[in-house]
Formats: structure tokens, sequence, C-alpha cells
């Protein structure tokens, strides 16, 4: 048998996720909400993290964050579900250790809103 004679076909493998949520009326848009959320750097078992507080009433699905600190940008690991819920608190791993963050840092994050579409915030390290 020649390798002409060998069927060809193409395999595909998908991980899709689909998040369904209802929100009632009188709750507005988390873009109303997203200055409540509070962000920190610190070690957690001997790793660097972003520490995420939500303290609102919403699901926040984060795209991807990251430390600003001066020239310096170090992202946050990206996970199959950034998600944190509401009430919560959720730690982000970052892919490299921080130098002493001293001068004012900020976090740049990404997260999706009620119409799918990728927002970008900005937010003090506390």
């Amino acid at each position: 048998m020649s390798h002409q004679d060998i069927p060809r076909k193409l395999v595909l493998a998908m991980n899709t996720q689909m998040k369904i949520f209802y929100r009632p009326k009188k709750l507005p848009a988390i873009t109303q909400n997203q200055d409540k959320l509070t962000f920190a750097v610190q070690q957690h078992e001997g790793a660097s993290v972003i520490k995420v507080n939500n303290p609102t009433p919403y699901h926040v699905s984060f795209t991807g964050m990251a430390v600003k600190h001066g020239a310096t940008s170090i992202n946050a690991e990206q996970q199959m579900d950034m998600m944190v819920s509401p009430f919560s608190k959720k730690r982000y791993r970052l892919l490299q250790q921080p130098a002493n963050i001293t001068d004012p840092a900020t976090i740049e994050y990404y997260f999706i809103d009620d119409f799918g579409a990728v927002l970008k915030g900005r937010a003090p390290v506390q």
C-alpha cells in the first residue's frame, strides 16, 4: 500500500466554554462598577501573584492582566478559567518575579462585558 492509498483526514480538538448569566433588571452593567475591583501583588506558595478582590455582585471574566511598574510589564499566567466570582477573591500567578515595587504600580486588565466585548481597565496596586 502506498502513501497515496491511505485516506487523509484532519482531526481538530476544541475546548469551548459557554457561560450564561441572568442579570436582574435593577442590577446595572459591570462597566459601572469595575472601579470597585481591587488588586494586590503578593507572594503565595513561593510565587508572585496578582490577588483580585471582587466585592461586587458580578462574575468578572478576565482575558488577561499584567503588573505595570515603570517601563516593566509582567503578565499573569493565562488560565483556562480567569473568572472571579461575586464577593470573592482569586489569585493569578505572574510569569516572573517582580522586583521590589516601590514606585506606584498599576494593574492593566482586560475583561469581557455583557455583550462579549473585551474592555481594558487600569487600577492601582494596593
